[in-house]
């Protein structure tokens, strides 16, 4: 076991806006992102103790008036790093603090470098307009703005005696939501979409084509592989639905090259031992609408991949019950599969972006950075402990939007986004591998 440095995270809610009087806050726990009752909050100058949070882990500093901008105030709970931050930089935040779990169990480590941070920071950007936060969205990047569409609001259970998780106050999302990242500023479509989760969206020509994903039924008790293509039109914001689509999965990988959009594996059925995966290939082309089958993948499993000029990079997955460190190749110009590697560390379904001869790949508080010509693979621990979302790139800046947040029983949708610069990986202890 090894001290986890600080995650402290501080989070504007824009729903939350006018919540809180000047004076008045909520803390959260950086590892669930639930309120904490009973946090002990002292001017940290002369240890006076100012305030307390009640059982919705909310505080109110008394008096304000006496404290200056420059003091430092210390939230202090057990079990969490110690959060020392100045009244500014607290009024700044809107008075909403999330603090981080104190302990994390580590694996083996390579430091390079005695003067190296430990772990990469996720600065705070802002929050999803979602009040509840999303994981397992469908997403696209167009221009300088990205857009998040449907996913999950679901809290879940996962209960001691099984492997297979238990559906809690479970909602998916009909919203689009989109963030402009020169503005800073969170938009909302006034269309409505199918409200799916586990399904994929691709650009092309001004429309975004959505497919794939599961819905509830009406009552919420039963999922349904969504069987419908949404083609969504940016500019007129309205939605076309295609009832045609053959390549019915959750969790599948697909692309978009030219003028088609290629789907490959992800599972199909939900059985009492488990899911049942599929290897079917599936092609869209989007000048005639007309979809036709292809060769299968060498291996049935839900997927995740990232398409570089003529060659699609399959990583990582979940098949037979556990995540995967595969690293595969489909070469669209001779319609080939080639295993090519191993991940250092297995993940089932990281959020993947490419800068120049990077891979980029996020999940569960590890980023590995994959180089595809000298097939290094680096592996840094980060700070924030979420799955199931996406990984964005914009200039010199890594984006974290939503993702599921883990406790040991729980899964809870995080409303959080996050911002990483990458120039902060050179400062950065990881450890190195070869990917062949």
């Amino acid at each position: 076991m090894k001290t986890r440095k600080i995650l402290v995270i501080f989070f504007f809610l824009g729903l939350c806006t006018g919540l809180f009087a000047q004076n008045k806050g909520v803390v959260y726990g950086g590892k669930t992102i639930q309120r904490l009752e009973g946090v002990n909050i002292y001017l940290h100058k002369d240890t006076v103790g100012i305030g307390i949070t009640d059982k919705e882990g909310e505080f109110d500093i008394k008096p304000l008036s006496a404290l200056a901008e420059e003091d430092t105030l210390t939230f202090s709970y057990v079990g969490y790093e110690t959060l020392k931050i100045s009244l500014e930089k607290l009024k700044k935040m809107n008075y909403l603090v999330i603090l981080a779990d104190k302990v994390q169990q580590l694996d083996e480590v390579s430091i390079t470098g005695s003067s190296l941070q430990e772990y990469l920071h996720w600065e705070p950007e802002t929050t999803i307009p979602h009040s509840k936060g999303l994981f397992a969205y469908a997403s696209v990047v167009v221009k300088n703005k990205i857009y998040i569409i449907g996913g999950d609001e679901s809290q879940l259970y996962k209960p001691k005696s099984t492997d297979e998780m238990e559906l809690r106050n479970e909602f998916y999302n009909p919203k689009i939501y989109i963030y402009d990242t020169l503005t800073k500023e969170w938009s909302e479509s006034k269309c409505r979409l199918r409200a799916r989760a586990y399904h994929n969206a691709h650009y092309y020509k001004g429309r975004i084509y959505l497919f794939g994903g599961k819905n509830l039924s009406t009552n919420r008790k039963f999922e349904y592989l969504d069987a419908t293509t949404e083609i969504y039109d940016i500019e007129k914001d309205m939605v076309v639905v295609d009832p045609v689509n053959p390549h019915q999965a959750v969790n599948f990988a697909s692309f978009i090259w030219g003028d088609q959009i290629f789907a490959f594996g992800g599972s199909d059925k939900q059985q009492m031992n488990g899911k049942s995966y599929s290897a079917k290939g599936h092609l869209f082309d989007l000048k005639t609408g007309c979809w036709y089958e292809l060769q299968p993948m060498p291996f049935p499993k839900e997927a995740k991949g990232i398409l570089v000029d003529s060659v699609f990079y399959l990583l990582g997955g979940y098949g037979n019950k556990k995540p995967l460190f595969f690293i595969e190749t489909y070469d669209l110009r001779t319609g080939k599969w080639r295993d090519v590697g191993r991940l250092p560390v297995r993940m089932a379904r990281p959020g993947i972006v490419r800068r120049g001869d990077i891979i980029y790949l996020y999940e569960e508080s590890k980023l590995q950075a994959y180089d595809m010509k000298s097939q290094n693979i680096r592996v840094y621990r980060t700070d924030m402990p979420v799955a199931n979302a996406e990984l964005f790139c914009i200039g010199e800046q890594l984006y974290i939007i939503g993702g599921a947040v883990f406790d040991d029983i729980n899964i809870s949708p995080s409303p959080l986004m996050l911002s990483l610069n990458l120039n902060e990986l050179e400062k950065t202890e990881c450890q190195s591998f070869t990917a062949n």
